[in-house]
């Protein structure tokens, strides 16, 4: 049974902090480890209590300490988890905590100048990928003297496409953006049998007839009535050249490829801290997994239209809300519609993720709001039904 890495960090009447790991058998882990909510009670002297809530009902809610004082609720956002829990205290009375997620710091402090602090956290180079999952703790006098979080394996999805990153010369200053290149797959497509042409510049991409037979649409193309069937050619010209090459190279080996400009994109960490061929999300990758998804749907691709809404659904949870809204617009402009991000993701879950979503966007990006639902209408209607629907439990 494949073991799975527990971190546990301990804080002990403030005296003593320590982590180690514990490998534990997988069939072990919390069943939805994904916490929601974190509730604090305080009062002038000291942390009194604290509460973790979790996205259902098993495992049930969390709760250590006495809850008659003061309480400050702390509302996780969708992809965000805590990472780090940092607390001051004096004598064998925490009277401050902070809590790390992987997007931001909240603070609970009782007031009382702080003394000393230790802290409890994941390690920097597997932040992003364990998170908080549990807690036990230890009281004095109504007050909390110790805690000891145990953190694991952060339960998210992983993107579902390769990536690669290609060096292409530098464009002079002044100049348009470096576009896109293409991947080494798409590369390989220019040449021999069936000769495709993509995008309005009819990029031409060469695939072998018994592959791309997979796929009903060229199979109608090239074993019917159509010229094609003779000539051996298919047009495409008002389909996104690099979502044709993703679709061909899907049918071909079952997964797709993003390709990056080297000199134009930030890069990710891997787990023990080496730096991945995965550029961190921006809105351009977005809008590549986006066309991508496009002509799954047109030519009825059920598999590859999966893997690209996935890779759509990890994208936007981690991308900030402007950027969620431009792709969004991408989808309208497309003909596709905002309830495509939510395809593979219960509707709860969604409808949850959407409404967090559109609350920044009205506080932060109003006016950006305004002018992309004055655009495009559909969009407007679309957000206030599913932020708004109740689903049946």
């Amino acid at each position: 049974m494949t073991p799975t890495r527990y971190l546990v960090a301990t804080e002990v009447h403030g005296k003593e902090t320590y982590e180690r790991f514990d490998d534990t058998p997988s069939s072990e882990l919390l069943p939805d480890a994904t916490i929601t909510k974190i509730t604090v009670a305080y009062n002038s002297y000291n942390i009194s209590g604290i509460e973790v809530h979790y996205a259902t009902d098993d495992p049930k809610p969390i709760r250590r300490g006495g809850f008659s004082d003061s309480v400050v609720n702390y509302t996780l956002q969708p992809s965000e988890y805590v990472t780090a829990i940092e607390g001051s205290y004096e004598g064998d009375r925490i009277r401050h905590l902070t809590f790390v997620t992987n997007k931001r710091t909240v603070r609970s402090a009782s007031g009382v100048r702080f003394l000393m602090s230790v802290t409890g956290k994941v390690p920097s180079h597997l932040a992003h990928r364990m998170g908080l999952i549990s807690f036990t703790s230890s009281l004095s006098s109504s007050a909390l003297s110790s805690l000891q979080a145990k953190f694991a394996d952060y339960p998210c999805e992983e993107l579902n496409a390769k990536y690669e990153i290609v060096s292409l010369p530098v464009p002079p200053s002044g100049s348009a953006p470096a576009q896109n290149p293409m991947s080494s797959f798409a590369r390989q497509l220019m040449h021999p049998n069936v000769k495709i042409y993509a995008g309005p510049n009819q990029i031409e991409y060469n695939a072998f007839e018994e592959t791309l037979c997979k796929l009903e649409f060229f199979r109608a193309c090239l074993q019917g009535k159509f010229k094609e069937a003779t000539e051996k050619i298919i047009k495409m010209p008002d389909d996104d050249a690099h979502a044709v090459a993703a679709l061909i190279e899907y049918l071909y080996t079952g997964h797709y490829t993003y390709a990056s400009n080297c000199e134009d994109v930030e890069l990710r960490a891997g787990s023990a801290g080496e730096i991945l061929n995965i550029p961190i999300t921006d809105l351009r990758q977005a809008e590549f997994h986006l066309a991508v998804y496009g002509v799954a749907c047109k030519y009825d691709y059920k598999a590859l239209g999966a893997a690209a809404s996935q890779n759509l659904r990890v994208i936007t949870r981690e991308a900030d809300a402007i950027m969620v809204l431009q792709v969004c617009e991408a989808m309208y402009r497309d003909g596709l519609q905002v309830s495509d991000l939510g395809k593979g993701e219960t509707s709860e879950a969604f409808k949850e993720r959407l409404t967090q979503w559109v609350k920044s966007l009205c506080t932060e990006h109003r006016v950006e709001l305004v002018t992309a639902t004055g655009k495009y209408p559909d969009m407007a209607c679309d957000l206030m039904d599913l932020t708004t629907r109740e689903y049946n439990k």
